[in-house]
This record gives structure tokens, C-alpha cells and sequence, in this order.
């Protein structure tokens, strides 16, 4: 520590500015090393109805802005029969007042007939899609009532809990008004 002030005495503004600029890059080296991007494999928790209904409830919008990890799980009908479609993304929440916008960078799909789920497929993902949503806080239940900015899609993700160093959040996923499946969101704190 003596030799940073040493060198911040020593070149004044300019050491500050060096000195700054490593520690971020340090910083998203560090976020890039943790940060693989979400997989199916993260959501052994979802699958396992694992969600921490006894954790501490978090209803305050302020607490789930970033980055998480989030899986889409809808079920619609294919050539006459029901399908299950699983979208796996990397998730950021933002928010600006009480207007909220959600970007998921889809990293993984999977489809199966729900009468055969043992038969699931993991289907081709382009690199780069992102589904955006945008929509609104209501106070009151605590929930993000979200609109596809591509489809009829619609969500309300509810459901903040916390627990052991984890955020947790499960919602519900509307085609129109019809519900159709689930959304579930998590990520660890540092």
C-alpha cells in the first residue's frame, strides 16, 4: 500500500487513473473466469424442486437489479402434441424508476414431447440472440409484470427469496392470457 501512495505522490492524476484502470480489468477478469455463462446443469435446484421457500423474502427492486441466470419452460403444442420447450439464458435485469427491462442472451435450448420427457434433445443455438422484455415493478405483490418485445409473451416473476449467498425468483410465463409455463431465475452473491 506505501508504494501505491508512493507512486500516486510520485505522478499525481496519472497514477490514479493507471491504478483504476487495472483494478477494473483485474475485476472482469475475475467475473469472466466465474461468470461460464448458464447452463441446464444450474438449474438441478428447478428441476428438483429445490426453490428455498424458507429463505428471506426480497421485495424491493433494488435488491434484483445485474446479472443472473435464468430457464424458460413452456409447454406448447407441435403437430399435435404437447412439447416442452426449455430456453437456458444469461439474464440482466435493469431498472429506471419503477420501469424494468430484461435481457436474456440465450445460451442453450432443449425440446422433448412432455408424454417422453427422458427423450429431450438439445437444439442448435445461434450465438447472440437476446430476448428482450420490458414491462413494470408493482410494489404491492412485489413482481415484474414483463412484456417480449418480439412475441406475445409475458411474464410475472415473483417469488424473491435469498438464501445461503444465492437470490432465487420463479414466475409464471403467458402466451396472451393463457399460462403456459414457468420462468425461474438465480444467481450467487459475491
Amino acid at each position: 500500500m506505501e508504494k501505491i501512495l508512493s507512486i500516486i505522490k510520485l505522478w499525481g492524476r496519472k497514477a490514479v487513473v493507471v491504478i483504476t484502470t487495472l483494478a477494473v480489468c483485474l475485476s472482469l477478469t475475475a467475473y469472466a473466469k466465474k461468470n461460464t455463462g448458464a447452463t441446464l446443469d444450474d438449474f438441478g435446484w428447478y428441476f428438483n424442486d429445490e426453490y428455498p421457500a424458507r429463505g428471506t423474502t426480497e421485495l424491493e427492486l433494488w435488491d434484483l437489479g445485474g446479472q443472473w441466470k435464468g430457464i424458460i419452460n413452456v409447454v406448447s403444442e407441435v403437430d399435435g402434441e404437447n412439447q416442452c420447450r426449455i430456453v437456458v439464458a444469461d439474464t440482466t435485469v435493469d431498472y429506471m424508476g419503477y420501469k424494468i427491462d430484461v435481457s436474456m442472451e440465450v445460451k442453450e435450448r432443449y425440446s422433448f414431447p412432455v408424454s417422453d420427457p427422458d427423450s429431450i434433445e438439445k437444439l442448435e443455438t445461434s450465438p447472440g440472440v437476446v430476448m428482450q422484455m420490458k414491462g413494470d415493478w408493482d410494489d404491492a405483490p412485489g413482481i415484474m409484470d414483463i412484456e417480449s418485445l418480439s412475441s406475445d409473451l409475458r411474464y410475472k416473476i415473483g417469488k424473491f427469496v435469498e438464501k445461503d449467498g444465492t437470490q432465487y425468483a420463479l414466475g409464471t410465463v403467458y402466451n396472451g392470457s393463457r399460462e403456459i409455463g414457468e420462468v425461474a431465475l438465480f444467481r450467487t452473491l459475491e
